[in-house]
């Protein structure tokens, strides 16, 4: 997702939700599974606000690094 999202030249709510929807058909998996950890990894939150308006709010590179981060430390 961080590579997706880098990627990305329209940073909003609609785009990213596009891009984690794709994500979560091509894994196959619920969508609860991605949007949880997604939260969980660039907020240190359960629950909270629209994910897709936390990402725009907080930014591309913001969410980026931190899903990185996140990705190194479990690596």
């Amino acid at each position: 997702l961080a590579d997706r999202f880098a990627a990305l030249e329209d940073f909003s709510a609609a785009e990213t939700e596009r891009v984690i929807r794709e994500v979560i058909e091509e894994l196959d998996v619920k969508a609860g599974v991605i949007i949880n950890g997604m939260r969980t990894a660039v907020t240190g939150q359960l629950k909270g606000a629209g994910m897709f308006e936390i990402l725009e709010i907080l930014g591309r590179q913001r969410v980026v690094d931190r899903l990185r981060r996140v990705v190194q430390f479990f690596t």
